[in-house]
């Protein structure tokens, strides 16, 4: 089959364990654009780590479903195409609940002008796990405001998702505790920053449903959709394309959703599996 739109996660599949995207992969996604097939980003990633990923891969006038699918914004212009907002009401419960685990609550906030993290502000002299954050808090200093974790639901900005990042036990734990809330939790056991991430999102948002939604503005069927992917916030994406790829590094639930799967993203993956199910069928 002929696929036209190509759906790829960014960490854990286009990169290599170093972080590095390698000469074959460019060469594939540029070979993808020349086939005049667009090719799409769905990245847990926000606006900010997502775009000098989609620059040197040469995107351009492309969606880019970032936020865990929370969000599609369109590169490089970064106009809102899509999004699904975190109750502010909940995003207060839940700042709550991580922070009696002696967690940092973070939230994300993000539109067309500028991204801003507000930092729940934790007793002062209480003993706290807040170490695991001071990195990624510190490498986005520009955009940290710091507000008490009560005046959440009164914020008259939209937020996308809460965030918190700790040791995988804690983390578990604390997203045990939001079973009643009305809104999507995921634990990843490792990010980018060396710790394990719990994310607080919309019920309604997924990569799988952003890309849906995408499908249904650019007038393509879900079935003409190839995505990969490796992580659980791929698997509904996954299983909504038309054929979804799972990556050899993936943990076998997310191998299990997938129509095939493909070498490790030390083995340029990625690349092999869209040569073979999207490239030859595009000749």
């Amino acid at each position: 089959m002929k696929f036209r739109l190509v759906v790829s996660d960014i960490d854990g599949t286009l990169l290599d364990d170093d972080g590095m995207l390698t000469e074959r992969t460019q060469q594939v996604v540029y070979a993808v654009r020349e086939a005049g097939i667009p090719f799409v980003l769905a990245t847990s990633r926000r606006w900010t780590g997502t775009q000098p990923v989609a620059q040197s891969l040469g995107l351009h006038d492309v969606p880019l479903i970032i936020y865990d699918g929370t969000q599609t914004r369109c590169f490089p212009n970064g106009n809102v195409m899509a999004e699904w907002w975190l109750d502010a009401g909940v995003a207060q419960q839940a700042a709550e609940i991580i922070a009696s685990h002696r967690l940092q609550p973070i939230l994300q906030l993000s539109n067309a002008q500028a991204e801003r993290l507000i930092v729940g502000k934790l007793p002062a002299n209480s003993k706290t796990h807040t170490s695991f954050a001071t990195r990624y808090l510190a490498d986005y200093a520009h955009q940290v405001t710091e507000m008490a974790i009560e005046e959440f639901s009164q914020l008259e900005e939209h937020p996308l998702r809460l965030v918190a990042f700790g040791a995988y036990e804690h983390l578990l734990i604390a997203a045990r505790k939001m079973v009643p809330l009305q809104c999507g939790v995921q634990v990843l056991p490792s990010g980018s920053y060396g710790a394990a991430e719990l994310t607080v999102f919309s019920s309604h948002a997924s990569k799988g449903m952003a890309m849906q939604k995408l499908c249904r503005q650019l007038g393509i069927r879900r079935e003409e959709v190839f995505a990969i992917g490796d992580g659980v916030n791929d698997m509904a994406l996954l299983q909504m394309a038309g054929f979804g790829v799972a990556m050899g590094n993936a943990a076998d639930e997310i191998k299990a959703a997938a129509r095939a799967v493909a070498p490790t993203n030390q083995e340029d993956g990625a690349a092999a599996a869209i040569e073979r199910y999207v490239l030859r069928n595009a000749l």
